[in-house]
């Protein structure tokens, strides 16, 4: 048996145990001596989390709109997830010219489907059920980022204003409401991160379980996330305080050197890696680079707002707090570099974003700390300014939001379970679009023009055969595929159809078809 069969078989068994562990390892968590660090913060504070968590999730949830930015990655994590349900395996399947059904291990990571797997158990095979499911953990991720910068600096006005940043950014809020990986990613990032820290403030052996478990976990759902190992001893070296240990006290009093050469080492390996499936990226590295970064950057700091604000530490800083300083730079640059040459969506903004925001949120509480004296109520100005940018970016963001392309699509998908019957086949540029989230035959455009008998195959058995015109064929497509229009007018020409159904939203619509046979020429 060779890895494939062995991941293909066995991956998903692997992620219920390590589930089932992780559980396990919560509940032997010892709470009294994990909740002692947050017994200090006040009734208010709790209260001003509450209502920027009830803030943040209400724009994810009811505000913004929920649909696949990415096609056709969304789709397949959710096909993904249907066959970890009725196969065991995390396969994307599709029919065949022979009628056959071929299945595929997807070459995506194999977490996020398995938790919406367990969503689809709970709620039923629906696009929306993902959506929201990422929705509720990029909510989650608000109490996360408060209770780890809390953990980590003792200074809950701090932990506040990173909560309300990652709460308001419209970025983080955007892509919650995708099925993208990015957000789960943080979400398990922050958990991971917050354990990290308990550990090493407590020494409980159950919270350095809980790290181990999810820093496993953590790239399962998005591979990159492994960097969090090696970044996690670099903090460890410059945290752990036992001079006894030689090794240890060498590695502090070279610390510096340690970083730099761990990037280079990191950026050599990056590019090495990108190489195996983006040729030629080693001759045009350096332009790569440069053309992204200060494009990267804005998005990664909120059009530069957070990474101003984050500067300002150089002269606001606190000897108290250096070496947390440098373990968030630490995970900032690091996640930075890492997705700087991959960069291409602002989704890879958001794990290199959220140390910005813890920065520039440090940085903004040292500010008003500095100038309460002239100005008692300072942090009541900062926030309504904070808070009136917020509109603007988030008016604009809301405007530009959704594409009603994709949205269509979204939402075709999750109608066509009442319009065509399970079992049917159903003929679309992509069929995961739909197979993802229903129980029909997808077969490729592509395989039914050049196979027209196929057609008249599954007519002669008196089954039910229809047509997707979607996304892929109108003037802008949902995503780039070449001759996919040029397909869609084929496919009329060369079958007999009636309509079934149209979905519209605006000046777009997108048809179902139920074909009857071949067109005579």
């Amino acid at each position: 048996m060779d890895l494939i069969a062995i991941y293909k078989n066995y991956i998903v068994l692997i992620l219920y145990i390590l589930l089932i562990a992780i559980v396990v390892a919560f509940h032997s968590v010892n709470f009294k001596n994990i909740l002692k660090p947050f017994s200090q913060i006040k009734k208010k504070g709790w209260v001003y989390l509450l209502l920027i968590f009830i803030l943040g999730s209400a724009l994810r949830l009811f505000v913004f709109p929920h649909y696949h930015i990415m096609y056709v990655d969304e789709p397949s994590y959710l096909e993904a997830a249907k066959n970890i349900n009725q196969k065991f395996q995390p396969v994307i399947c599709e029919y065949g010219p022979d009628l056959n059904e071929n299945c595929r291990v997807s070459p995506k990571p194999p977490a996020w489907p398995f938790l919406i797997s367990i969503a689809f158990k709970l709620f039923g095979l629906n696009n929306y059920v993902a959506l929201y499911l990422s929705s509720i953990l990029g909510s989650l991720s608000i109490i996360l980022v408060f209770l780890f910068v809390y953990l980590l600096f003792k200074n809950e006005k701090i932990a506040l204003w990173s909560s309300f940043f990652l709460a308001l950014t419209p970025v983080y809020i955007i892509w919650s409401n995708s099925a993208e990986t990015n957000n789960p990613s943080l979400f398990f990032v922050l958990l991971t991160l917050l354990f990290f820290v308990l550990y090493l403030k407590t020494q409980e052996k159950p919270a350095l379980v809980m790290t181990a478990l999810l820093l496993i976990f953590a790239p399962l759902v998005r591979f990159e996330n492994i960097i969090l190992i090696p970044v996690f001893f670099l903090i460890y070296i410059k945290f752990y305080k036992n001079h006894k240990n030689k090794l240890f006290s060498f590695l502090n009093s070279h610390y510096t050197i340690i970083i730099f050469f761990a990037l280079i080492v990191m950026v050599i390996l990056e590019w090495y890696l990108i190489s195996f499936f983006r040729r030629n990226f080693l001759v045009y590295a350096i332009d790569y680079y440069y053309l992204n970064i200060f494009h990267f950057l804005k998005e990664v700091s909120f059009n530069y707002i957070y990474l101003f604000l984050a500067a300002l530490i150089i002269f606001f800083r606190n000897k108290g707090y250096g070496d947390k300083i440098v373990f968030i730079f630490i995970l900032f640059i690091s996640f930075f570099i890492l997705y700087l040459p991959i960069y291409s969506e602002s989704r890879m903004a958001l794990a290199p974003g959220i140390f910005v925001i813890i920065l520039s949120a440090y940085s903004l509480e040292k500010i008003c700390n500095f100038f309460m004296k002239y100005l008692p109520r300072i942090r009541i100005f900062v926030l309504l300014m904070f808070i009136l940018i917020f509109s603007f970016a988030l008016s604009q963001a809301h405007r530009n939001a959704e594409d009603v392309n994709k949205s269509l699509e979204t939402e075709s998908a999750a109608q066509i379970q009442g319009i065509i019957p399970e079992g049917c086949y159903v003929i679309s540029e992509f069929p995961t679009v739909l197979n993802s989230v229903s129980n029909i035959k997808g077969l490729r455009t592509l395989e039914a023009l050049k196979n027209a008998t196929v057609v008249d195959e599954i007519l002669d058995k008196n089954e039910c055969i229809y047509y997707f015109y979607d996304g892929y064929c109108t003037e802008l497509v949902i995503s780039p595929v070449e001759n996919s229009k040029k397909r869609c007018k084929d496919m009329l020409k060369k079958f007999h159809y009636i309509e079934e159904a149209r979905f519209k939203k605006n000046d777009t619509e997108y048809l179902i078809f139920r074909i009857n046979g071949s067109a005579k020429v």
